[in-house]
């Protein structure tokens, strides 16, 4: 008796072990190069629909957060990073982490690549040393480029330059208004309360779907 649970419970195990490698090997099929963007269509939270509701994304899609991949080739195993501003503020996050931290009903990461043209690859050294630079730095929860703080596409914004200075990602007014009601998100009302200061409606900006749908950038892999 005691020899049969025994078995079941290897089996188990072997099975539980066996999906998790095959679903690694999914996840690693491709590998990003360093300078590549991710893009993540964000879990359900009041803030990552906020973001949803008022942008716009590659083929339609809803992305709310954007990050620099960055491989440091000094270890004796290379590791795979993505340079991000979270709410904790700017950091290096290890690719794997990125791309677990959400995923659809098949466990596929709900993440996307996209590549910056072969044309502007010499920008990509000193993005990663601009990125690298902001490591440290608070976000930036008053979407301000005014001040020293950084939030998902202002940092990529910062980072990537062509070679006679100027920034290689475009701006645009932004807008807090839901694209289907037409009238101010109610998420985004409640969060400029919050902070107490006024909806920066119209200011320069810059978001995860403006980057995504750049001429610029040409998005080589999704895995979802």
């Amino acid at each position: 008796m005691h020899e049969n649970k025994m078995k079941k419970i290897l089996i188990i195990a072997f099975v539980f072990s066996s999906t998790f490698i095959f679903s690694s090997l999914k996840v690693f099929c491709f590998v990003p190069q360093t300078g590549d963007i991710v893009f993540q269509d964000g879990s359900k939270t009041d803030f990552n629909d906020a973001v949803k509701n008022v942008t716009s994304s590659w083929d339609g899609r809803h992305f709310s957060h954007c990050g620099i991949v960055f491989i440091d080739s000094t270890k004796e195993v290379p590791e795979i990073y993505v340079i991000e501003a979270l709410f904790e503020g700017v950091q290096a996050t290890l690719f794997s982490d990125f791309l677990l931290r959400n995923t659809d009903k098949n466990n596929n990461p709900k993440v996307v690549v996209g590549r910056i043209n072969d044309s502007l690859n010499y920008s990509i050294p000193a993005a990663i040393e601009n990125a690298k630079k902001m490591i440290g730095a608070d976000y930036d929860f008053a979407f301000d480029f005014e001040n020293d703080k950084y939030y998902c596409s202002e940092l990529i914004y910062f980072s990537f330059f062509d070679r006679y200075g100027n920034h290689i990602f475009e701006t645009n007014p932004m807008t807090f208004i839901n694209q289907k009601t037409q009238q101010t998100d109610e998420n985004w009302i409640e969060y400029f309360e919050k902070l107490g200061i006024e909806i920066p409606e119209g200011k320069e900006g810059i978001s995860p779907g403006g980057i995504s749908k750049s001429k610029f950038l040409t998005i080589i892999h999704y895995y979802y």
